[in-house]
C-alpha cells in the first residue's frame, strides 16, 4: 500500500510530491522538503489522506490531524551605510552598558586599573587602593542608548500582499542588521491588532533580531491604518529618530 500526499495550494509555496510505502501497521515518518519564494509564516497540515492498493484500483480515507508551522526566514543582506556620533545625540538610554569602552556614568563600573597620570581624583578607588597599597581608579560605564525606532506598518492597500509583506520585513531587517553593525542600537515596533497596542522591541544584537523577526513573521495584515500618529500618542515626548517602513513610498521614513 502507498499513502499520498497532497501538494501545497499556495503558488509562492513548492513542496515536494512523495508517496510513503507502508508494508506494515508500524509508524512510518517521511520527510518533505518545502521552499518559498517570500519570507513569512505557513501552517502545515494534511487535508486528505487516502489509502491505496498496490495497483492503484482502490482506495479508502484514513483520519488525519494535527498540524505544524514552517517559517520561512527573510535573507538578510546589510546596506551599506554609516552612522555618525552625531546622530546618537537623540537617544535613549538602557539599563545595558558597552562592553568593550568605559563612559561616564557613576552608576556603572566598567573596570578597575591601575592610576595613570591625568586620571581625575573623582574616579579613585580609595578603599581598594589603600587595601592593595597602590592606587587605583574606576572606569565608569558607557550606556547603551538607543538612537532610532523602526516602526513597521502591516497594512497594505493593494493586491499581492504576499510580495509586499516581504518586500517590507526585508527592509526592516535590512536596516536593523545595519544599524547593529554601526553599533546603532534601536528598537523595532509595531501595532499588534489583537492586543489593541503598538508593541517595541529593544534590539542589541542578532540575537534580538532573529527572536523579533519571528514575531514580524507571525503577524496578520489588517485594512486599518496605524501611522506615526498612533506610534507618537503611545510614545509621546521621546526625542528619538523614527523610520516609518510602509508601503507608501512616500512614507518609508526620516532617519
Amino acid at each position: 500500500n502507498e499513502i499520498f500526499f497532497l501538494k501545497t495550494r499556495l503558488k509562492s509555496l513548492k513542496i515536494e510530491e512523495k508517496f510513503l510505502k507502508i508494508n506494515d501497521f508500524r509508524k512510518n515518518e517521511i520527510t518533505l522538503d518545502f521552499t518559498s519564494d517570500y519570507c513569512g509564516r505557513v501552517t502545515v497540515s494534511i487535508d486528505k489522506c487516502y489509502v491505496y492498493d498496490l495497483f492503484y484500483l482502490f482506495r479508502y480515507k484514513v483520519k488525519s490531524k494535527g498540524e505544524t508551522c514552517v517559517y520561512f526566514m527573510p535573507s538578510i543582506e546589510p546596506y551599506g551605510i554609516s552612522v555618525k556620533e552625531a546622530e546618537y545625540e537623540s537617544c535613549e538610554d538602557t539599563d545595558k552598558y558597552m562592553e568593550d569602552r568605559p563612559g561616564n556614568d557613576p552608576s556603572h563600573v566598567f573596570e578597575l586599573r591601575e592610576y595613570r597620570e591625568g586620571d581625575k581624583l573623582q574616579k579613585i578607588h580609595w578603599k581598594l587602593s589603600a587595601k592593595k597599597d597602590e592606587t587605583y581608579v574606576k572606569e565608569f560605564g558607557y550606556p547603551i542608548s538607543i538612537s532610532a525606532v523602526l516602526y513597521f506598518d502591516m497594512h497594505f492597500t493593494g493586491e499581492d500582499r504576499e510580495k509586499l509583506c516581504d518586500e517590507l520585513i526585508q527592509k526592516v531587517c535590512n536596516l536593523s542588521a545595519s544599524l547593529i553593525q554601526n553599533q546603532g542600537y534601536h528598537y523595532i515596533s509595531y501595532y499588534n491588532e489583537d492586543e489593541a497596542d503598538v508593541v517595541r522591541r529593544q534590539i542589541l544584537d542578532e540575537e534580538n533580531l532573529e527572536s523579533t523577526i519571528y514575531e514580524l513573521l507571525n503577524l496578520s495584515t489588517h485594512e486599518n491604518v496605524y501611522d506615526k500618529s498612533v506610534y507618537n500618542d503611545r510614545y509621546s515626548g521621546e526625542s528619538i529618530n523614527v523610520i516609518y517602513v510602509n508601503d507608501m513610498e512616500e512614507n518609508i521614513g526620516e532617519l
